[in-house]
């Protein structure tokens, strides 16, 4: 590749049945990135909304438009496999980046050597602050997930409960979770930071390699960020790098996705958790009382699967094979 050449940064998105969303993130990027050089690179997974119509028509798009539904690590990699910017950002087709924010996570890059990846604060349209960079995830984390114990810390006073507790148990996860909604502007360095807006040198990539395709999606972003931390890069929370963010826009809601929400809970788990054998028995009895409600085959498959008696849990059935991400 021809550095003289090479844009700035790579904007790597990957699409699937959100022709809006996809459009506003898309006329988003110019703003984002001046006055840095960028390219977009589009992977669409099969859409069947008039999003590979519209992406036709746009001038000046790398365009994949694969024929299945190919899971959004595989898609990443894709257009990883082409970016030619000195920078990458992975940005989801469900978040609208702020004007400047990613000329500007380009910038705190370019001074500060060290940090291979910079990851921004997504609010929703309300501009209330989303979760977007914790500690590498536990058997807190896990428990947290099963109990559904985030619905909770809506209210005041038990955040403040949680908190103790947090400092208590010494768990780095609960307290980075707490504190996602601080009005700090300051950047910190965390462990990982979310996929959905991340900002990452080349380098990092020839170092680590691409995306692990065995996360069909969730977790890759938290794997990636801990492989690079284990190369010796550092990841650092970006708050000025901001981006409108509608959740779960760009993956949904299927028992597709949520299949693959825990199966990527348990991989992760099994590749980096000392306790993993913790977390499977945890996630094995939540499944198996799962089972035991209504619709209950989704959590049986995941059962079978953990338990080494079933294949694997979320093959996409014929009918319902673009649903997700």
């Amino acid at each position: 590749m021809n550095e003289a050449l090479a844009p700035d940064v790579s904007v790597l998105v990957v699409s699937y049945n959100h022709v809006e969303w996809l459009r506003r993130c898309l006329q988003a990027v110019p703003h984002a990135c001046a006055p840095r050089t960028f390219e977009i690179l589009v992977v669409d997974n099969a859409s069947r909304d008039g999003s590979r119509e519209w992406l036709a028509a746009q001038p000046g798009l790398g365009r994949f438009l694969n024929q299945e539904n190919a899971g959004f690590t595989r898609a990443m990699n894709q257009a990883l496999g082409a970016a030619r910017g000195r920078f990458v950002l992975w940005l989801n087709s469900d978040c609208e980046a702020g004007a400047g924010s990613i000329a500007g996570g380009i910038d705190y890059l370019t001074q500060h050597p060290e940090v291979w990846i910079v990851g921004g604060a997504l609010v929703d349209d309300h501009g209330k602050r989303q979760p977007s960079a914790l500690a590498f995830p536990g058997v807190v984390a896990v428990l947290t997930h099963c109990l559904g114990l985030k619905r909770w810390l809506r209210w005041k006073w038990l955040r403040g409960l949680a908190g103790a507790g947090a400092r208590l148990t010494g768990s780095r996860y609960a307290a980075s979770y707490l504190e996602h909604g601080a009005a700090s502007e300051s950047p910190r360095e965390t462990d990982w930071v979310t996929g959905a807006f991340l900002l990452a040198r080349r380098e990092a990539v020839e170092r680590v390699g691409g995306l692990d395709e065995r996360f069909w999606m969730y977790s890759e972003d938290t794997d990636w960020c801990r492989r690079v931390k284990l190369a010796g890069g550092r990841v650092v929370f970006l708050p000025s790098m901001r981006a409108v963010h509608a959740v779960g826009a760009s993956a949904g809601t299927s028992d597709v996705a949520r299949c693959h929400y825990y199966r990527s809970m348990w991989l992760y788990h099994a590749k980096h958790d000392p306790q993993a054998s913790l977390a499977h028995a945890i996630l094995t009895l939540y499944f198996r009382m799962r089972a035991l409600g209504p619709d209950p085959d989704l959590w049986r498959r995941l059962a079978r699967w953990a338990g080494g008696r079933g294949p694997e849990p979320c093959a996409v059935p014929a009918p319902e094979r673009n649903m997700a991400p």
